[in-house]
């Protein structure tokens, strides 16, 4: 276990660890009050390699359990997501369904990522500072996260 003290962290910014273990093998920080963790890595061989690549995107099930859970708070999601709300409006015109607008939103932010970039977690990172987002949503946008990245 090491210790990364935050004044620490603010003065130098990064660390480099050098592991006497051979890959693959996970790595986690933890914030040590707490014991949640903050971020985990899974460390391989041959160079720096994205955990995401291992991860699925979002398929279109799933796409559609979470906006089924979104409420009137849909579109500040898009927005989160970085969709404009010119988007929102085309959708609002050509869906009547507030379900299938929640959808086709979710489903314009997976199209317009690189495969591999519309995981559950890229859609937390999107929108996990949103103040109304559902805890449901949150609930399941993190189960999905740790499904994929198991502690």
């Amino acid at each position: 276990e090491l210790e990364f003290p935050l004044d620490i962290i603010k003065i130098k910014g990064y660390f480099k660890a050098v592991f006497e273990v051979r890959p693959p093998f996970k790595w986690s920080v933890r914030n040590t009050t707490t014991d949640e963790t903050i971020w985990s890595a899974i460390i391989t061989e041959g160079g720096a390699e994205s955990t995401n690549s291992q991860v699925q995107d979002l398929s279109e099930k799933q796409l559609l359990q979470i906006s089924k859970m979104l409420g009137s708070e849909w579109m500040q999601v898009a927005i989160y997501l970085g969709l404009m709300y010119k988007d929102l409006e085309d959708i609002k015109e050509t869906e009547s369904d507030v379900n299938m607008q929640k959808f086709k939103m979710l489903v314009k932010w997976k199209n317009g990522r690189n495969r591999g970039e519309a995981t559950a977690n890229d859609l937390w990172d999107g929108v996990k500072d949103l103040d109304v987002l559902p805890s449901e949503v949150q609930r399941v946008l993190q189960g999905m996260v740790h499904k994929f990245y198991p502690l």
